[in-house]
Formats: structure tokens, sequence, C-alpha cells
């Protein structure tokens, strides 16, 4: 990512978390990049306080040369790109497991068979992998501090306590303190060291749980809950289907966990039209979360 980028994304933002949102990266990301461009240029462009970020008077006068700069490259790149052939050759795409084979697998075949001159090689993993080393990566919640990696949000999605029928028969759960005393399966990649923040209209509470299962995967932690082992809290992608069919039920389905994003990681902004067309088509298959008609509103 082109340091200017993120100095021009700062001062329009108005904050380094600002444009560390906008860009998708991290906050300490943008404070480098800002930092090695002052340090190339020797000036300070941007002056700092404990609550605010504002351009100095070398900055307003950067911005005010460098921003059209900018805008005019990602114009013709967007011209060049609508003139480019059909998408063809190899597609690498590395997904996390459940998450790629039920939301993600539907869209890859539907583009191959769209474009057949594309061919996929696509992994399927729940294990880090460099985001780097693929055309696509996609990944869900907090984002790798790498330079040169350009991300793209594709869909927010929400955490939502679930359990067996049977479980919550002889457990009946009316607010978050009944939960206490409840055996509860955790998904120890994400469960915040056995901690669960809840959320609702009437406010905000953390549990702590009682472990009686963990495992690193999510799909581990919902066989434990189908079996009645205990309460979950996973996200809506991987339990809708399960609510619908009712093998699973909401508990206290006015409280939610966190909202967590995914992410589609690309190694370069200048993407070929392979890459684009199918972040493109992904986008717009998640767009409206296709697991909050399957049970998860």
């Amino acid at each position: 990512m082109d340091h200017r980028d993120v100095f021009v994304q700062v001062v329009e933002q108005g904050s380094f978390t600002a444009a560390a949102s906008t860009l998708g990266v991290s906050t300490s990301y943008v404070s480098r990049c800002v930092r090695q461009l002052e340090e190339r240029l020797g000036v300070t462009l941007l002056a700092r306080s404990t609550r605010s970020v504002r351009p100095t008077e070398a900055g307003v006068a950067y911005h005010a040369r460098v921003a059209p700069l900018l805008e005019g490259l990602v114009e013709a790149d967007l011209e060049v790109g609508a003139r480019t052939v059909e998408p063809r050759g190899t597609l690498r795409i590395a997904m996390p497991h459940v998450f790629g084979r039920r939301w993600v697998m539907p869209t890859v075949l539907r583009f191959q068979q769209r474009w057949p001159e594309v061919r996929v090689e696509a992994q399927l993993s729940d294990r880090f992998t460099d985001p780097l080393a693929a055309d696509v990566t996609l990944r869900g919640g907090r984002l790798p501090d790498a330079a040169g990696l350009v991300a793209r949000r594709l869909v927010d999605f929400q955490e939502v306590l679930a359990a067996s029928p049977d479980f919550i028969a002889g457990h009946p759960v009316a607010t978050p303190s009944d939960l206490d005393d409840l055996p509860a399966c955790l998904y120890t990649a994400r469960d915040q060291r056995g901690r669960w923040t809840l959320r609702s209209a009437d406010g905000e509470c953390t549990h702590t749980p009682r472990s009686v299962f963990e495992a690193d995967s999510g799909e581990a932690v919902v066989q434990a809950a189908l079996a009645g082992l205990g309460v979950i809290l996973q996200p809506g992608f991987l339990v809708g289907p399960l609510i619908a069919r009712g093998e699973l039920v909401r508990v206290l389905p006015d409280w939610e966990g966190n909202t967590g994003h995914f992410w589609a990681l690309l190694p370069s902004r200048m993407m070929p039209a392979t890459v684009r067309h199918f972040v493109d088509a992904l986008a717009e298959d998640l767009a409206g979360r296709p697991w909050d008609s399957e049970g998860v509103a």
C-alpha cells in the first residue's frame, strides 16, 4: 500500500483509527506509514495530539497536490480494468474450512461455471496462512499487520447463543445470570480467555462460562452443543442452518455476542481482472448475510 494513500486517508478521515478502518488495516500500520513518509520527505505532515490529528501547513500543501493525482490513478486503473478480457488463468483462494465450504464454495463453483477459462486452487483450512501467498485470502476477525496487504470488508456476522433443544428443556434460561451455573462449550480461538460479552437493547454484560468442552474448531464446538453438552456462543453463519432445522435453538434471543467482520485479503491493490471479478461476486453473494434466512436474524 502506497504511503501517500495512507496519508491522504488520515487527512480526509480526520484520524488514524478512521483511516485504518477505511483502508482495512491496523492503526499501527497507518501510523508507521505516515511516519515513514515524513522521514522520507524530511518534513512533518501531521500535527498529533492525544485528541486529534490535523495536517500541518506542509501537510495541507502536500495533500492538495497528492490527492488529485492518486484519484486519477484509481480512475485510470478502473478504466483499464473495464477493458480487460474475460477472467482466465489460475485463481488461488485460501479460506476457513467451515465458512468456506458452506458460504464461499457456492460462489466459487458458479464463478468457474461462468468463466470456464479460470482454474481454481481452493485451500480450505482453519490454520493461519500467509495472505501474500494466495490471490485471495478470506479471513474473519482481526486483520494481520502486513505491509502491502489490501483488505476489503465483505460482510459482518453476529455471534449468537445456542444449545440443543433437549439441553434447554432441562436448563431453562430467562436472563444472562441464568447462564452462570450452566455448562458451556468454548471455541478457544475466539472466546477471549473464557469470557463472553453479551449485548441487548437493555445494555451489556460480561459472562464467564463454566467450560466443559473446549476446541480450536468452531465445528467441533457446535458438535458438542448438538450432543447436549452445553451452551455455545458461535457466529450466525455457523449455527443459522442448524437453528432453522430445529437441531439447535437460540438461547436468550434478545442478547447477542460480538459483531465480527469477514475480509478478503489481497496482495496488491493492482489486482488482475480474475481476482476483481471473483471478489465482487463473493461480496454480492454475502451482502445479504444469507444465513439470516436460515434461522439467525
